[in-house]
Protein backbone atom coordinates (compact mmCIF):
# COMPACT_ATOMS: atom_id res chain seq x y z
CA UNK A 1 0.00 0.00 0.00
CA UNK A 2 1.56 3.35 -1.30
CA UNK A 3 1.54 6.25 1.39
CA UNK A 4 -0.89 8.71 2.25
CA UNK A 5 1.74 11.61 3.16
CA UNK A 6 2.12 12.99 -0.06
CA UNK A 7 -1.92 13.19 -0.59
CA UNK A 8 -2.40 14.49 2.97
CA UNK A 9 0.55 17.04 2.01
CA UNK A 10 -1.30 18.46 -0.79
CA UNK A 11 -4.43 18.68 0.69
CA UNK A 12 -3.11 20.55 4.01
CA UNK A 13 -1.09 23.06 1.28
CA UNK A 14 -4.19 23.66 -0.23
CA UNK A 15 -6.11 24.74 2.21
CA UNK A 16 -8.93 21.63 1.87
CA UNK A 17 -7.37 20.16 5.20
CA UNK A 18 -8.14 23.71 6.99
CA UNK A 19 -11.71 23.23 6.82
CA UNK A 20 -12.68 24.52 3.65
CA UNK A 21 -11.03 27.37 3.35
CA UNK A 22 -11.43 28.88 -0.53
CA UNK A 23 -12.28 32.10 -0.61
CA UNK A 24 -11.07 34.88 1.54
CA UNK A 25 -12.50 38.83 1.30
CA UNK A 26 -11.96 42.14 2.62
CA UNK A 27 -14.71 44.13 4.93
CA UNK A 28 -13.06 48.00 4.48
CA UNK A 29 -14.25 50.10 7.22
CA UNK A 30 -12.13 52.55 6.52
CA UNK A 31 -12.61 53.08 3.07
CA UNK A 32 -8.98 52.63 1.01
CA UNK A 33 -9.08 55.07 -1.83
CA UNK A 34 -8.74 53.04 -5.41
CA UNK A 35 -5.13 53.34 -5.53
CA UNK A 36 -4.42 51.29 -2.04
CA UNK A 37 -7.86 49.14 -2.68
CA UNK A 38 -6.10 47.86 -6.07
CA UNK A 39 -2.76 47.62 -4.58
CA UNK A 40 -4.37 45.52 -1.72
CA UNK A 41 -6.56 43.17 -4.32
CA UNK A 42 -2.97 42.13 -6.07
CA UNK A 43 -1.46 41.85 -2.95
CA UNK A 44 -3.29 39.54 -1.62
CA UNK A 45 -4.05 37.45 -4.86
CA UNK A 46 -0.90 36.85 -5.27
CA UNK A 47 0.52 35.82 -1.87
CA UNK A 48 -2.60 33.28 -1.41
CA UNK A 49 -2.14 32.16 -4.88
CA UNK A 50 -0.19 29.42 -4.34
CA UNK A 51 -1.90 28.14 -1.28
CA UNK A 52 -4.84 27.51 -3.07
CA UNK A 53 -7.08 30.29 -1.47
CA UNK A 54 -9.25 33.17 -4.24
CA UNK A 55 -9.32 36.19 -2.95
CA UNK A 56 -12.75 38.09 -3.51
CA UNK A 57 -13.68 41.86 -4.06
CA UNK A 58 -16.94 41.41 -2.03
CA UNK A 59 -17.32 39.02 0.43
CA UNK A 60 -19.77 36.31 -0.11
CA UNK A 61 -21.22 33.38 1.87
CA UNK A 62 -18.81 31.49 2.80
CA UNK A 63 -15.64 33.61 2.39
CA UNK A 64 -13.28 33.75 5.32
CA UNK A 65 -13.83 37.98 5.99
CA UNK A 66 -10.88 40.05 6.87
CA UNK A 67 -12.23 43.11 8.47
CA UNK A 68 -9.97 46.10 7.88
CA UNK A 69 -10.75 48.96 11.00
CA UNK A 70 -8.82 52.08 11.77
CA UNK A 71 -7.14 51.55 15.36
CA UNK A 72 -6.75 47.60 17.09
CA UNK A 73 -8.01 47.22 20.54
CA UNK A 74 -6.07 48.94 23.30
CA UNK A 75 -5.29 45.95 24.98
CA UNK A 76 -3.14 45.62 21.66
CA UNK A 77 -2.79 48.98 20.61
CA UNK A 78 0.53 47.72 18.81
CA UNK A 79 -1.04 44.58 16.82
CA UNK A 80 -0.71 45.77 13.03
CA UNK A 81 -3.56 42.55 12.65
CA UNK A 82 -5.26 39.81 15.36
CA UNK A 83 -6.23 36.60 14.37
CA UNK A 84 -8.38 35.40 17.31
CA UNK A 85 -8.17 32.37 19.40
CA UNK A 86 -9.27 30.25 22.15
CA UNK A 87 -6.72 28.05 23.20
CA UNK A 88 -4.99 26.02 20.07
CA UNK A 89 -8.23 27.22 17.69
CA UNK A 90 -7.90 29.97 15.72
CA UNK A 91 -11.55 31.94 14.55
CA UNK A 92 -12.16 33.03 11.58
CA UNK A 93 -12.45 36.96 12.84
CA UNK A 94 -9.67 38.86 11.07
CA UNK A 95 -8.60 41.61 11.56
CA UNK A 96 -5.67 44.45 10.02
CA UNK A 97 -5.33 47.81 11.66
CA UNK A 98 -4.93 50.90 9.57
CA UNK A 99 -3.10 53.27 11.63
CA UNK A 100 -0.48 50.82 13.00
CA UNK A 101 0.10 49.94 9.32
CA UNK A 102 0.92 53.48 8.74
CA UNK A 103 2.84 54.68 11.62
CA UNK A 104 5.02 51.93 11.10
CA UNK A 105 5.09 52.64 7.32
CA UNK A 106 5.73 56.44 7.48
CA UNK A 107 4.39 59.72 6.60
CA UNK A 108 5.73 59.28 2.96
CA UNK A 109 4.51 56.22 1.61
CA UNK A 110 2.33 55.89 -1.25
CA UNK A 111 -1.33 54.48 -1.43
CA UNK A 112 0.15 51.49 -3.75
CA UNK A 113 2.78 50.61 -0.50
CA UNK A 114 -0.36 51.04 2.15
CA UNK A 115 -2.34 48.48 0.46
CA UNK A 116 0.61 46.13 0.02
CA UNK A 117 1.44 46.60 2.91
CA UNK A 118 -1.96 45.31 4.37
CA UNK A 119 -2.47 43.05 2.85
CA UNK A 120 0.43 41.15 3.49
CA UNK A 121 -0.77 41.72 6.99
CA UNK A 122 -4.29 40.18 6.46
CA UNK A 123 -2.36 37.07 4.56
CA UNK A 124 -0.68 36.67 7.90
CA UNK A 125 -3.73 36.75 9.57
CA UNK A 126 -5.40 34.56 7.17
CA UNK A 127 -2.12 32.03 7.50
CA UNK A 128 -3.18 32.14 11.07
CA UNK A 129 -6.55 30.68 10.32
CA UNK A 130 -5.99 28.86 7.39
CA UNK A 131 -3.57 26.75 8.95
CA UNK A 132 -4.80 26.94 12.57
CA UNK A 133 -1.58 27.98 13.59
CA UNK A 134 -1.22 29.93 16.88
CA UNK A 135 2.76 30.35 16.36
CA UNK A 136 4.77 32.21 14.48
CA UNK A 137 7.60 30.71 12.21
CA UNK A 138 11.10 32.35 12.23
CA UNK A 139 10.92 33.74 8.33
CA UNK A 140 8.07 33.25 5.59
CA UNK A 141 4.47 34.45 6.17
CA UNK A 142 3.74 33.24 9.14
CA UNK A 143 6.84 35.53 11.20
CA UNK A 144 6.24 37.21 14.04
CA UNK A 145 7.59 40.47 12.68
CA UNK A 146 8.51 42.04 9.35
CA UNK A 147 11.35 44.08 9.16
CA UNK A 148 9.99 47.49 7.89
CA UNK A 149 12.03 47.36 4.57
CA UNK A 150 9.60 43.59 3.71
CA UNK A 151 6.00 45.77 4.19
CA UNK A 152 6.72 48.17 2.09
CA UNK A 153 9.14 45.89 -0.60
CA UNK A 154 7.51 45.42 -4.28
CA UNK A 155 9.18 41.90 -3.56
CA UNK A 156 6.36 39.57 -1.82
CA UNK A 157 8.88 36.97 -1.64
CA UNK A 158 9.17 36.97 2.28
CA UNK A 159 5.47 36.18 2.67
CA UNK A 160 5.45 33.28 1.03
CA UNK A 161 3.67 31.01 3.40
CA UNK A 162 6.23 28.06 2.31
CA UNK A 163 9.24 29.70 3.73
CA UNK A 164 10.21 28.41 7.12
Amino acid sequence: MRSLAPLILCLLLSGIAYGEVREVCLSDRVGLNSHARASFDAEILEILKPVGVTFQVTCTEGAVRVVLSKVPPTRYAGALGLAYRQGNRVFAGLHVYLQPVLQALGPQVSAAIIGRALARVAAHEVGHYVLQQVDHDHSGLMRERFPLHHLASDDSTPFLLAKN
